[in-house]
């Protein structure tokens, strides 16, 4: 192997326990997922702590927020999420910015897709003339608007179960030509009025996206991400992974090391893991190699690596090229990352945009936490 690859010590993560509930089925063809969300019943779909901690901190109540960089498993996370939650009875609600937001739209506009899109959800279409509603509270700021709605319809046309929002896609509205603050401040207080308002507390908030809290709102007395529980969706580990080699039982001669050699190349990044497990399974890759560490960087260099623009699809390395290209400091810190090999965190912009670029990640040694390139891969690509 080169002189780039990253050892698999250098970018694993994790502190914590992690949740190890292996599929017993082995993942077919079909079933390495490279494109949109993972639906939760599939036998690739890989448990983290995240899974865990989503799901009990809002059965409870809790304000969360899950931001991390695109392709890490964010929204396979939201609807697993939701599927547990309404087996136990909890209604909620997806409401996808993507799909409203639009620099074109009015604030007056964009509230009332989002209404609109509540209304649907929570299926009260029928309940109560929804348009004329709206119309008729037009005096009121759309914020105010909204507030009513929770108050007078949602909470009260669903008096017993606990309510549960998933905003996904939160980072798409900061191009709004008003301030997304606005829908934010509504969010706060929503958790503000559960001193006031028993019936608050059944009604919470999941937020998705690729964002910090500080690009999204600078006031912070006007935040709702002091009330939030940050949920980490840290890197697949090594074993909560090991389980997907079993689909690749007639590529590779030995599993462990299979796993091993895949786990060192994407340093457990969910979307390359993936890939890479599909192009092992499918790809007839002439050069096998004595080993299966030869036969797998084959693949790599052949099927991702070389000629990598023409190969981006579903595109996962242009959206983290289009994040540095033009931004000076970033490259330059990042360049500098290359050269050392890490650099000192220190939560500056900068290092946060790298992280939430997803070419970066941050490890905890015993000195205090650095910043590394995520995985061998991106240090091949973007050199």
């Amino acid at each position: 192997m080169d002189k780039f690859k990253l050892s698999i010590n250098s970018i694993q993560i994790a502190t914590q326990p992690q949740i190890i509930l292996m599929s017993t089925a082995e993942p077919s063809t079909s079933q390495y997922w490279i494109r949109g969300s993972v639906p939760g019943s599939a036998t690739s779909y890989v448990l983290r702590q995240a899974d865990r901690e989503l799901y009990e901190a809002l059965k409870m109540g809790e304000f969360c927020y899950v931001f991390n960089s695109r392709q890490t498993g964010k929204s396979s996370l939201r609807v697993r999420t939701k599927q547990h939650l309404e087996e136990e009875g909890i209604l909620c609600a997806e409401l996808d910015l993507m799909d409203i937001s639009s620099k074109h739209l009015s604030l007056e506009q964009w509230y009332s897709s989002v209404f609109r899109n509540l209304v649907r959800e929570f299926r009260l279409g029928e309940r109560f003339n929804w348009w004329n509603w709206w119309r008729q509270h037009s005096s009121l700021s759309p914020n105010n608007r909204l507030t009513k709605f929770i108050d007078d319809i949602l909470l009260q046309f669903i008096p017993k179960s606990s309510v549960v929002i998933l905003v996904d896609e939160i980072d798409s509205a900061v191009g709004l030509h008003f301030s997304f603050a606005y829908f934010l401040h509504f969010i706060r207080s929503c958790y503000e009025k559960r001193e006031q308002n028993i019936a608050y507390r059944r009604l919470t908030f999941a937020l998705f996206g690729v964002a910090t809290p500080g690009g999204l709102i600078k006031n912070k007395k006007r935040s709702p991400f002091p009330f939030c529980r940050q949920i980490e969706l840290a890197s697949f580990t090594r074993d909560e992974v090991a389980f997907l080699v079993r689909g690749l039982s007639e590529r590779v001669k030995n599993k462990e090391a299979a796993i091993d050699e895949i786990f060192a190349w994407t340093g457990g990044q969910p979307f390359l893991t993936q890939k890479l497990c599909q192009l092992i399974q499918t790809v007839q890759e002439q050069n096998y190699g004595e080993t299966d560490a030869d036969y797998i960087e084959s693949v790599v260099r052949s099927q991702i690596i070389d000629n990598w623009q023409v190969r981006d699809s579903p595109p996962h390395f242009r959206s983290i090229k289009d994040s540095l290209v033009g931004n000076t400091r970033l490259l330059k810190l990042y360049q500098r990352m290359l050269q050392k090999g890490e650099v000192l965190a220190n939560n500056s912009r900068e290092q946060l945009q790298l992280l939430i670029s997803g070419l970066a990640v941050k490890i905890n040694p015993d000195q205090g936490s650095v910043l590394r390139v995520y995985n061998s891969i991106y240090s091949e690509i973007f050199h």
